[in-house]
């Protein structure tokens, strides 16, 4: 606790400066700092979060938002531990995480650990369904989550405290200020926990009661950004990511002890240039990204260092052809530069180039875009990658939307180069994929309604598994085939009487993600469902607000998930229940509220990885202070 105190007091030393600023700056609109692929949804299912949601939560990381939000399949290991996302039967693999439109994936294993991304940090969690290679290249066949962060509308200072159950004890500050033409915002926290919450050890005989051992976890963070307007058509954007985590890995139920320790450490930075022709826009934008990831693990005299390097570049054009006619067209590189001391060379580099391009018509009833890539990896041609989306209005408050594209995903640099096992021959996952669906809407003075309908289907070739090889190690190869499909169903109510506001979210997903081919000896899991993709995945969120109180009551069920291939051993089905309830005191150019969460309410025992505890019930308060001037 003492830098997490001395934190604190840092940030209340800078209030005074941070008034001497405000009392300087001019309120003009903020410069707006958007991403270029934003307009090429046409025919895809977006999710959103309540806006209530990301306030309720500032101490949250993504995978906490996520779990509620809906849209994925999240494999959690612990509180504060490991989590990936899936989507639509795919694998963890299979999701893009976008910054901004850059990739957070690593190259190294092809994964983003959601729970090393701050909720504070973010005012976008936006979940695009289905498979968007033809955007954002490889390994987004299932889902991507756009992260991002809005320009400040207001100068001012916000302050936060959230504390509770286990130990959990996290702080942030933001400072916004506006200038005639610049706007600037910096964003802190720090975050402290024991996690050593209790729960029934089903491994050992008798159930017995334990507490988690060794899933301490330190975080502290800082980003910045700086917008600048130059002249009436010019504007130049400024980011920059710096974190540090530092998390105890936990010992599954099957184990006594752990002592083992991992530090995760991120440098990011992005630039962009923006200019708006008259008749041509384009953007010149870049991003470097240095992640560390240290593992030491003293029982097993392990201390393993993980390095990678990614610099991603895009020069970016866009114009109008028609009054109904958009184009795109974006030169990409990147490079990716990995250390290891599990390859064999002192390190890794890998080039990626792709072309791509986008086409969209705009009329009163229909929306269509095509959408076409090439990519380039070391020299070699990545197969050609096309997509479209199309939307139309059959009636003013009826729209029938649907997409198709072809997907592949690039073996990741383990894949190719660890040691022992990796190999150098694999190649690309490649498949398509397509849904259709159809989308209502229904406005009346007092209630807003829409529903949303949607069927996908996704077959996956040459997936990638790591098998035991005859030489004694994992190895992986080029062996699967896997083919998903599915239903579903969105709802969303919103009525407004007088003071009273009420909102209903609902979002369900039945899946079917089966093996359709397996390489020898892995029979038993032909036309078998995935590991640890449920058939059932249900979401609610009912949010009430009146004057200055909001409350929200959440639902979220999964259903029955295999842990192994051949289906001999599966984790149950579970429910869980949140409690989250606020309260708003503003007072001129002064906003304070407290905000309550009651997680797991009704104290579910429940696994969301084999052998990984969750907690039961646990309580979390937050305090934060708004000061504008």
């Amino acid at each position: 606790m003492t830098r997490t105190g001395f934190f604190v007091l840092a940030l209340w030393g800078c209030i005074g400066l941070a008034k001497a600023q405000l009392n300087d700056t001019l309120q003009l609109a903020p410069i707006e700092v958007a991403t270029s692929k934003a307009p090429f949804y046409t025919g895809y299912r977006a999710i959103e979060p309540d806006s209530l949601l990301l306030k309720a939560m500032p101490g949250a990381n993504l995978s906490d938002v996520l779990e509620r939000q809906g849209g994925l399949s999240l494999r959690t290991y612990g509180m504060g531990s490991l989590s990936t996302s899936a989507a639509r039967g795919a694998g963890s693999a299979h999701t893009a995480v976008l910054w901004d439109g850059f990739s957070l994936l690593s190259p190294m294993n092809g994964l983003s650990d959601l729970a090393l991304l701050p909720v504070f940090f973010l005012d976008d969690s936006r979940v695009q369904q289905g498979a968007a290679v033809a955007l954002f290249g490889s390994g987004a066949l299932g889902a991507a989550i756009h992260l991002g962060q809005s320009q400040p509308v207001r100068s001012g200072v916000q302050l936060f405290y959230e504390g509770g159950s286990f130990g959990q004890h996290t702080t942030g500050a933001r400072l916004s200020w506006l200038q005639k033409r610049a706007s600037h915002d910096l964003r802190m926290f720090a975050k402290r926990a024991e996690n050593d919450f209790p729960y029934l050890n089903i491994a050992n005989f008798g159930s017995p009661e334990e507490r988690l051992k060794n899933a301490q976890l330190s975080a502290n963070g800082l980003l910045y950004q700086f917008g600048l307007g130059l002249g009436k058509r010019d504007s130049l954007a400024v980011k920059l990511w710096l974190q540090q985590y530092e998390r105890g890995i936990p010992p599954p139920m099957t184990a006594a002890n752990a002592a083992s320790v991992q530090s995760d450490a991120a440098l990011r930075a992005q630039i962009r240039w923006m200019h708006q022709g008259k008749k041509i826009a384009w953007q010149i934008r870049q991003l470097y990204s240095l992640e560390d990831n240290h593992f030491v693990d003293p029982l097993a005299k392990l201390d393993e260092l993980h390095q990678f390097k990614s610099v991603i570049s895009e020069v970016d054009f866009q114009g109008q052809l028609h009054k109904n006619w958009r184009w795109q067209a974006v030169a990409h590189h990147s490079m990716f530069a990995a250390n290891s001391p599990a390859y064999d060379s002192v390190g890794i580099t890998q080039h990626r180039y792709a072309l791509w391009s986008a086409w969209r018509l705009n009329t009163s009833r229909w929306r269509g875009q095509i959408l076409l890539r090439q990519e380039i990896v070391e020299g070699k041609l990545v197969p050609f990658t096309p997509g479209m989306g199309l939307e139309f209005n059959l009636l003013p408050q009826i729209i029938l939307y649907g997409n198709a594209s072809r997907t592949y995903r690039l073996p990741t640099l383990n894949d190719l180069y660890w040691q022992p096992g990796g190999n150098a021959m694999l190649k690309p996952e490649l498949g398509w994929s397509a849904e259709a669906g159809i989308r209502q809407t229904y406005k009346l003075a007092w209630l807003e309604q829409e529903i949303n309908l949607g069927y996908f289907r996704q077959e996956v070739q040459d997936w990638i598994i790591w098998l035991p090889s005859v030489a004694g190690y994992w190895s992986p190869e080029n062996l699967l085939a896997v083919s998903s499909s599915g239903l579903e169903a969105r709802l969303k109510l919103s009525s407004s009487l007088g003071r009273h506001k009420l909102r209903l979210l609902a979002d369900y997903a039945w899946v079917k993600s089966v093996h359709t081919r397996v390489g020898p000896g892995q029979e038993n899991r032909l036309n078998k469902q995935l590991i640890y993709v449920p058939k059932h995945q249900l979401r609610v969120q009912l949010w009430y607000e009146y004057a200055r109180f909001f409350g929200g009551l959440m639902h979220n069920f999964t259903g029955q998930r295999f842990v192994t291939s051949d289906h001999s051993s599966a984790l149950d089905p579970f429910l869980l229940n949140h409690l989250q309830a606020g309260w708003r005191l503003p007072f001129r150019q002064t906003e304070v509220s407290l905000g309550l969460q009651i997680n797991n309410l009704f104290n579910t025992s429940y696994q969301a990885v084999q052998w990984r505890p969750m907690p039961g019930r646990f309580y979390l308060f937050n305090l934060h202070l708004k000061m504008y001037s």
